[in-house]
């Protein structure tokens, strides 16, 4: 479990963006809402947690061409095509869940 902030929702899309440092492996993990309604010294109150949706994957930004260490021996440089984890999850919302899971119940009576 960690801690996270909204980092892009828009409101004409089905998903959302955390900041939260995902990784492969993240996704179907839930995202839950927790905020401090009250703070004060040494003391801090917290809203009941709330379901809000969840992680589908991690965004990546792809580099094509990256140099690669040279090899010592040699006078030239290679490169490589890398993908780059940036820590943000691509989410989607409970609602929408609940909306799969409800057709699938009606399309299994």
């Amino acid at each position: 479990m960690r801690s996270g902030s909204i980092s892009w929702l828009p409101s004409n899309q089905d998903i959302f963006l955390i900041d939260a440092f995902s990784y492969g492996g993240n996704s179907g993990s839930p995202i839950f809402r927790k905020m401090i309604i009250a703070a004060k010294p040494g003391n801090l109150e917290w809203t009941p947690l709330k379901l809000m949706g969840m992680i589908l994957g991690h965004q990546i930004i792809k580099i094509d061409n990256m140099l690669t260490l040279p090899n010592p021996n040699e006078l030239r440089f290679d490169t490589t095509d890398m993908d780059i984890n940036i820590g943000l999850a691509r989410c989607v919302y409970v609602d929408d869940i609940m909306d799969v899971i409800h057709e699938l119940l009606r399309l299994n009576k």
